[in-house]
């Protein structure tokens, strides 16, 4: 499996005016807190941790007046990187994670985001900070949550390669059938748009 790390997916005056709007306490960004921001239903794991999010696009359907500001960040991916062919927007989000100062707490729970085939993961920086994304081995095959729960649940997870630093403007882009998961990061708050792509056209990604 490869994935794919794009930098300055936008211009740098456009990264740093979205992470000014973002981070602006006078806009007001409405932040839904979850509890357990990963799963459901292990909320007795300790690496299902809380989080905030604010909701873009899911459903077929825009969530919030910020899709225009983020949308061609998900237009330019394959511009910059031709092989990634996608053809459906399935959902956008805003994830934060507040920052932990002085205690590490390893990584988050292990996960995908869905069980669709053909399709892509992603995550643009909209900080820099030091909370890791680690792409894992284990992958999906059959796509059924017996499957996922199975994998989830031997918690045997060796890292594809190399963490991957959250810089602003960054995007990491791999299919989504791989198992990944965030960190906290102890140097500030860490925020990301998450988003997924399907590809109507294509054979399952491998």
């Amino acid at each position: 499996m490869k994935y794919y790390i794009i930098d300055d997916i936008i211009p740098q005056a456009q990264q740093k005016w979205i992470e000014d709007f973002v981070f602006n306490e006078e806009i007001q960004i409405p932040w839904y807190y979850k509890q357990h921001a990963i799963s459901s239903t292990r909320k007795r794991d300790p690496r299902n941790v809380p989080g905030f999010f604010h909701y873009i696009y899911s459903d077929d359907t825009v969530k919030s007046n910020l899709f225009d500001m983020f949308y061609p960040i998900i237009l330019a991916i394959s511009e910059r990187e031709p092989e990634i062919k996608w053809n459906k927007l399935d959902s956008m989000r805003l994830n934060l994670f507040q920052k932990e100062v002085g205690y590490d707490k390893g990584w988050h729970l292990p996960h995908v985001d869905h069980f669709y085939r053909n399709s892509w993961s992603g995550l643009y920086y909209v900080n820099t900070n030091n909370g890791d994304t680690h792409v894992l081995q284990q992958h999906l095959q059959d796509y059924t949550k017996e499957e996922f729960d199975k994998i989830q649940s031997d918690n045997d997870f060796d890292i594809l390669k190399e963490p991957i630093k959250p810089k602003r403007g960054r995007v990491v882009i791999f299919p989504s059938n791989h198992f990944h998961c965030s960190s906290y990061a102890n140097d500030t708050h860490r925020c990301v748009l998450n988003f997924n792509l399907i590809n109507l056209n294509m054979e399952a990604l491998q």
